[in-house]
């Protein structure tokens, strides 16, 4: 009988990413996987370099090799990962099983150790308990205003289920306003905060406002600006 999860398409599946040069491994590796996960590997820490934080956030968990090409060390990239604040699980998967390379990574804060020789069925089982306990995590996290739900780690914004495109300087403005609320933020903090300087114009404050009030249009509140102040109101029945 054929195994459910293979009659899945990849493309709704949990994302993992795997950093290991060892090509002849992650194939004898990826059908085991690939029953429970979609698969991205990469072989260097200047691959993983390429992906934006916003990237490496959809993956459900990274599994890092400690030890990579050209003398790079796992630990270095567990650390840079750290340092940037990806909340994804990572774990170790890797050929060296010493305590000190096992007390450094856990140290650091990785969600599990995994030794090569581990059976698949275990580094699998391994796998799925890290990102059920990152979802929990993520789900904590979550901010919730009216109808609208934040996902800061994933920069995602949802109104009733429905997800709305929203630039990351329109995220973070927004998440700013909520968490604020119902105090008011001045333009000029916005230009520090959000924009990170001092010389943007009133009128492309103005227009992000106006730009955002449109795309949460089916939100039960709306961000307004006052002089100086923004801030976010709730709309009256005839808005609604």
């Amino acid at each position: 009988m054929n195994n459910p999860s293979n009659l899945l398409p990849k493309v709704h599946l949990p994302k993992i990413l795997w950093l290991e040069d060892d090509k002849l491994y992650v194939s004898l590796l990826r059908e085991d996987f690939e029953q429970k996960y979609h698969l991205d590997n990469i072989s260097s820490s200047d691959d993983l370099n390429k992906i934006d934080v916003q990237g490496l956030n959809l993956y459900q968990a990274i599994l890092i090799d400690m030890e990579l090409e050209n003398g790079r060390r796992g630990i270095e990239v567990i650390t840079l990962l750290k340092k940037n604040g990806i909340p994804v699980p990572i774990l170790v998967l890797s050929n060296d099983e010493t305590m000190s390379s096992k007390v450094d990574a856990l140290g650091l804060g990785v969600d599990d150790y995994l030794w090569k020789a581990m059976a698949p069925e275990e580094m699998i089982l391994r796998l799925e308990n890290a990102i059920a306990r990152g979802l929990r995590a993520r789900a904590d996290t979550k901010i919730t205003f009216g109808l609208l739900e934040l996902d800061p780690f994933r920069l995602l914004i949802k109104i009733q289920n429905t997800e709305l495109e929203f630039s990351k300087i329109e995220f973070h403005l927004l998440m700013s306003l909520i968490k604020n609320h119902p105090r008011p933020l001045t333009c000029d903090y916005l230009k520090q905060e959000i924009w990170r300087q001092p010389k943007v114009e009133v009128g492309t404050i103005n227009t992000f406002i106006w730009k955002m009030n449109k795309k949460l249009n089916s939100w039960d509140y709306r961000l307004t600006k006052e002089l100086e102040n923004i801030f976010i109101i709730k709309k009256s029945p005839d808005e609604e």
